[in-house]
């Protein structure tokens, strides 16, 4: 079975990116397996949701089991790494422990943020740069295996810079999308793994009424890499 992995710093960052691809690739008879690298303690919790502070980080993941659950995931894999403090964890053994999965996952299809983290947020920026070491590493130690595709997580063209308080001093705009893929099928599905992330609907309810945003998934495509004459990819699975 063909697998897709997706490697991301916080609980709901599944959700708010591209949920449709990994449903699609579950349609499609993908194994579908994430990473995420912290519990999300150190966020902020919607004013409806009465939780103890403390207690976040336990909330936040049984809220990602339930939108691993809406999405169809086979392998949930979650490390305990600090909310906020990836970018100051090692580096080294933060790409080990992503190269060990992909000896183990062997798939075809890696997906994680791009260098920009979306919006500077350090975390975002720090398990891009964890994953993209670790592909080229896995593709140094498995030179004869089928070749694998990794691609970072991208925006609409024309998007305007997003800049919030998570966002880092600077850096740079995400890289354009190569690849856009129609979702639109998966839709509720993204509905249904946004829902789960309760203690989060002060973030996510702002974009309820993007359709694009649910309807469609922009990727960029790091390897192999894209030709300046290429036409856009609009399919991901044959």
């Amino acid at each position: 079975m063909p697998t897709i992995l997706s490697v991301w710093a916080h609980p709901d960052d599944e959700a708010f990116g591209p949920v449709g691809v990994l449903a699609q690739a579950r349609a499609a008879g993908y194994r579908v397996v994430i990473i995420t690298a912290t519990h999300g303690e150190r966020g902020d919790i919607s004013p409806e949701v009465e939780i103890d502070p403390a207690q976040l980080g336990s909330v936040r993941l049984e809220e990602l089991y339930q939108a691993c659950q809406a999405i169809g995931v086979d392998r949930s894999i979650v490390w305990d790494y600090p909310d906020g403090g990836l970018a100051l964890a090692n580096a080294t053994e933060l790409r080990d422990k992503i190269v060990e999965v992909l000896n183990a996952e062997q798939p075809e299809i890696v997906l994680t943020f791009g260098p920009d983290g979306i919006y500077g947020h350090p975390d975002h920026i720090a398990i891009s740069m964890a994953t993209t070491q670790a592909f080229a590493q896995y593709m140094a130690l498995n030179p004869s295996s089928e070749q694998p595709r990794l691609y970072y997580q991208s925006v609409a063209p024309g998007s305007d810079r997003v800049i919030n308080s998570a966002s880092s001093g600077d850096f740079p705009d995400p890289l354009p999308a190569t690849t856009i893929i129609d979702v639109s099928e998966f839709a509720e599905t993204k509905r249904a793994a946004l829902d789960a992330h309760a203690t989060q609907r002060h973030d996510w309810q702002q974009f309820l009424d993007n359709h694009d945003w649910f309807n469609t998934a922009y990727l960029h495509r790091v390897y192999p890499s894209f030709g300046l004459n290429d036409q856009p990819e609009t399919k991901l699975f044959a």
